[in-house]
């Protein structure tokens, strides 16, 4: 797999992010934009670390318990990430090419990608059922970031677990070939 003109867009609006050109971990995954309670809470808390002109004041007393325990634990990455930080990048594989999309919680360029996760239940269940870390792959690669790690708070034990995800290459090769086009194209 090769990665190429990968773009940044710093201090893009997430609304705006949805009409970039690409083909995204969620559009893979088929999410229809529809945000289960849970998808809620964690975009309350990922505003109020985040972006907290956009925090609702809704479940403040969670979002705020939450918000500081992730705080706490990615402190020392803060100074140095920027966030919220939307990219694009061209993957291909074996004579195809996608036009890939992203947009990462935290990152330090050509270092470390963060994503932030509020969980009902234990990290490592969660990275088998919906794939984080294939998500974080594929910021770690269009980033050329060589580690990335999930920040997950699990709200079923009250604490912040973390992954440190070494990115892979194996399910995006077979997402270029399932929807990219040829490299000629």
């Amino acid at each position: 797999m090769t990665v190429g003109n990968t773009i940044y867009y710093e201090s893009l609006d997430f609304e705006k992010y949805l009409q970039i050109e690409g083909t995204s971990f969620s559009t893979i995954k088929g999410f229809d934009g529809v945000p289960s309670a849970g998808m809620r809470l964690g975009t309350r808390v990922h505003n109020y670390i985040s972006e907290p002109e956009k925090y609702d004041w809704q479940q403040a007393e969670e979002v705020r318990a939450i918000a500081s325990a992730i705080k706490k634990t990615v402190a020392a990455a803060l100074k140095f990430m920027k966030k919220e930080l939307s990219f694009t990048s061209d993957f291909s594989f074996n004579g195809m090419t996608m036009r890939y999309k992203g947009r990462a919680d935290g990152i330090i360029p050509g270092m470390l990608c963060i994503d932030y996760k509020v969980l009902s239940g234990d990290i490592e269940a969660a990275c088998d059922r919906f794939g984080y870390e294939n998500q974080v792959s594929g910021y770690c690669l269009a980033t050329g970031c060589p580690k990335g790690i999930i920040v997950a708070y699990n709200r079923k034990i009250k604490e912040v677990q973390t992954k440190v995800i070494t990115p892979s290459q194996e399910f995006w090769n077979y997402n270029i070939v399932r929807y990219g086009r040829p490299t000629f194209y």
